[in-house]
């Protein structure tokens, strides 16, 4: 949201609202004030628009939809998301209501709320009152009407439950918006835990303090690394723990505070090494697991069936969009390293020829080795700069290319994709793209309605298990893997999943396993029952917290609380 964009009307009702804030609630009047990511927050002819994951909601809902089953009753109001400007002011303009509070997590929804008018007057006499943040905390089983933003009801889960039910003294903070975020905060509230989400990447540090300090969790739960985590808790004594489940470019820092308090469990087992290479204590190998709360099989209808049964699919980004944008940021960075159009195009010739190798054969990955060959000096440049890796740039590309090259040998067996528009590319072939998936409903139906559900891992990350065999394996769906060692580490391969070799080992089981559906549903059985005794999500936090609260007894630095 850029400020030049604005009216300046609305900017002027915005600081004299601060200012009026700064006599009331000094302390809030300076939250607000405070550094805030705003890529994920557009305003479009005064229409808010809020950018959550892949999706896109229009915030401006109609007075009615609001207020259809919460006509105002009470006198003191509580709305729960800022995201309707309009609903703000009708509520004050009906005389029963004596008090309005309104809270949200994000403070920029809230800034832009005191962009909509003036409403000094009405928060000097107390009318109106504003929350941000873990000011929930103060408000959690009031006796007030609630009327809740439908759209952030939903994105804010963790907090609606916690007003309703009270902070009560088990507490837990989750990070928002990541894969694992609904999973963790089940696993946590049915443990009888108040769970608020925090957004570290987003939020100014002074307000993550804040938050830690005034919610006093047991365990600040992370998913994937953020850089200044072990700072983050030698500095409020909060015990950290990190699941690294997704890849990164950003290069590790050797944390300048000691890690005494900070976990990190990575899904891969090449990370344990760089983790406690760049000084973490406490790093651990741990999969990835599936949450049987939430995958399961599903009941279709017979449309749903039609819709979502399919010879094979394949459910995952293309990384198409992403391959590009790692190739202009190559490019970019080459540029600093050695300006001039010439360096430039011979650093997309070897560039060309280190993919060119790649693609002859997906089954072993060259880039590391090729890339030091050609980049050894941009490489050092990159580390000393402390900029993306190159080698993990090209290896995302590559990647990708490995992806849609393995799915377009299978698109002539009716293959299904659910995923981001690159997959556009391989209709010509014979798939059939059908768009995103949504996560925590539709998968399950795709899983479970597929014959084959295919499985195409990252080209250099062959020493993990992705998230989609354990879901669709929870989901009943049979699942033909990519062979890897950790697969067969961690599964019986041939009698709970089935793995290929390479994309002609992958079209020669598709056949195969198209022509004997009931060996496959055998095979899906077992393989369910393997994630449901070894593989389940909660099984995996168990072990989290076991280790946490183990090293915390033997320290005795930090009270172990209940947390296994």
């Amino acid at each position: 949201m850029k400020i030049d964009d604005l009216d300046p009307l609305s900017l002027a009702h915005l600081q004299k609202n601060i200012q009026t804030l700064q006599q009331i609630n000094p302390s809030l009047a300076n939250r607000l004030a405070l550094p805030v990511g705003d890529d994920h927050v557009k305003l479009q002819n005064r229409q808010i628009v809020l950018t959550h994951g892949r999706n896109q909601y229009q915030l401006n809902v109609p007075l009615e939809q609001l207020l259809k089953d919460a006509p105002i009753v009470k006198e003191v109001v509580f709305l729960f998301g800022a995201g309707s400007p309009a609903l703000v002011r009708h509520v004050l303009d009906q005389s029963s209501v004596s008090r309005l509070i309104v809270w949200d997590r994000d403070p920029l929804l809230l800034r832009i709320l005191l962009m909509e008018r003036d409403f000094s007057e009405e928060l000097t006499k107390g009318r109106l009152q504003l929350a941000l943040g873990i000011d929930l905390i103060d408000f959690a089983g009031g006796n007030f009407q609630i009327i809740s933003h439908p759209i952030l009801q939903d994105i804010y889960f963790s907090e609606y439950t916690m007003l309703l039910e009270g902070a009560g003294t088990k507490r837990v903070v989750i990070t928002p918006e990541t894969l694992y975020s609904k999973e963790a905060f089940t696993f946590f509230h049915q443990r009888g835990y108040a769970v608020y989400s925090l957004d570290l990447r987003r939020i100014s540090l002074e307000e993550i303090q804040y938050t830690l300090f005034k919610f006093k969790p047991e365990l600040l739960f992370v998913v994937n690394y953020i850089s200044g985590l072990a700072e983050l808790s030698q500095k409020t004594q909060i015990p950290v723990a990190c699941w690294e489940i997704d890849p990164f470019v950003d290069r590790l820092s050797r944390p300048p505070a000691s890690t005494e308090l900070c976990w990190i469990f990575c899904y891969r087992p090449a990370l344990v090494d760089e983790f406690k290479n760049a000084g973490f204590k406490h790093v651990y190998y741990l999969p990835m697991g599936a949450d049987l709360h939430l995958r399961r099989p599903a009941k279709l209808t017979p449309q749903e069936k039609e819709y979502y049964q399919a010879p094979v699919s394949f459910v995952g980004s293309s990384m198409l969009e992403q391959a590009l944008n790692f190739r202009k940021l190559l490019l970019k960075l080459y540029g600093e390293f050695k300006p001039g159009a010439h360096h430039l195009r011979q650093f997309e010739t070897n560039l060309e020829e280190i993919l060119q190798i790649q693609r002859d054969n997906f089954t072993r990955f060259v880039i590391q080795e090729l890339a030091t060959y050609y980049f050894h000096d941009f490489i050092q440049f990159c580390e000393q700069n402390r900029h993306p890796d190159p080698v993990v740039l090209i290896s995302e590309m590559a990647a990708s290319e490995k992806r849609v090259n393995y799915l377009s040998v299978v698109s002539p067996y009716g293959l299904k994709i659910w995923g981001d528009k690159g997959w556009q590319v391989l209709e010509s072939y014979g798939a059939q793209y059908m768009g995103y998936a949504g996560r925590h409903h539709e998968i399950n139906k795709i899983y479970t309605a597929s014959q084959i559900n295919l499985d195409v891992n990252r080209l250099y990350q062959n020493d993990i298990v992705p998230l989609r065999i354990f879901d669709t394996l929870a989901c009943g769906g049979f699942i033909l893997a990519e062979y890897s060692e950790e697969i067969e580490r961690l599964f019986d391969i041939d009698k709970e999943l089935v793995c290929y070799q390479n994309h002609t080992d992958l079209s020669k089981k598709v056949h195969y396993f198209l022509q004997h559906p009931q060996e496959a549903r055998q095979i899906a059985e077992k393989g369910r029952q393997a994630v449901i005794e070894k593989h389940a999500f909660a099984l995996r936090m168990q072990k989290i917290l076991r280790h946490i609260s183990s090293a915390m007894k033997k320290t005795e630095t930090t009270p172990a609380h209940s947390l296994a």
